[in-house]
């Protein structure tokens, strides 16, 4: 991910920053949306203050698909942590929970904020909350809540190459539990595989990508429910900033409860900086 960082001056304090982001222009055949729904742009800036505390502000705006609507909304989303030593707090504004569960999958240049699954578009409300992470050896664990009463809870564990993550929350008073497992075998290949009981569905995820040359890669992914699941494939080209790309995405069954035929194909350029 290409990105912009540096200093400046507030008050007589160093700050650092970095602005980061892709500006994405897709052409759907079919079932799927042109224009430049999949682009966005994050910005941050941290600092230490005084016992050794660490401040980081976050913020960022995005298109966010809206089941309802079958369209897409423009989002912006806001955090600041505090960190000291292993612990971290962090209070702020966004789709807390797709964040933690899809946060770490791949991202297809045709779903880059997570939101247009079967899985995201269950999670993707947005809300206040607070978190709290705390960090020994090769374990991270994670609290949080927001205002809505959703609570979750999740461990992360990295060993032997692989970074296992079991999600436990509670989310509009239904339990719900999935577990991730990934791993980067040699140097250009990375995957990972998800499964679990969300809203009472059981949800899955697999997805991986192969770097065929420094600049050329290819990847994809089978992501969904019992309800509506769909399989993406997908090549890119980066050449410095640029890069093409061409997907293709086929439902391998048909929506019932939730989301939108997504069969088409997808070509596109970003831009990303």
């Amino acid at each position: 991910m290409a990105q912009t960082v540096g200093q400046y001056s507030l008050g007589g304090t160093t700050m650092n920053y970095m602005v980061s982001g892709q500006l994405i222009y897709g052409y759907g055949f079919d079932g799927l949306d042109s224009g430049f729904h999949h682009s966005h742009l994050d910005l941050s800036t941290s600092t230490s203050i005084r016992h050794g505390i660490d401040v980081t502000f976050n913020t960022g705006v995005r298109d966010i698909y809206d089941l309802r609507d079958d369209d897409y909304e423009t989002k912006a989303d806001v955090s600041l942590k505090l960190s000291k030593d292993n612990h971290d707090l962090k209070v702020g504004y966004d789709k807390n929970i797709a964040n933690k569960i899809l946060g770490n999958k791949m991202k297809m240049n045709g779903d880059t904020s997570l939101s247009k699954n079967a899985i995201g578009q269950k999670f993707s409300g947005y809300d206040a909350f607070v978190e709290y992470n705390y960090a020994v050896q090769n374990y991270i664990l994670i609290t949080s809540a927001d205002f809505d009463g959703n609570l979750y809870s999740g461990l992360s564990v990295y060993a032997n190459d692989f970074d296992v993550k079991i999600h436990v929350f509670e989310h509009q008073d239904d339990f719900n539990v999935f577990f991730d497992v990934g791993t980067v075998i040699g140097e250009q290949i990375k995957t990972s595989l998800g499964f679990g009981l969300n809203q009472e569905k059981l949800s899955f995820i697999a997805d991986g990508s192969y770097f065929v040359t420094d600049t050329l890669n290819l990847y994809g992914n089978v992501l969904g429910d019992e309800d509506y699941s769909t399989a993406t494939v997908g090549a890119e080209y980066v050449y410095g900033s640029f890069a093409a790309y061409a997907e293709g995405v086929v439902a391998l069954t048909s929506p019932k409860v939730s989301g939108q035929s997504q069969d088409g194909v997808l070509l596109g350029a970003k831009f990303m900086f």
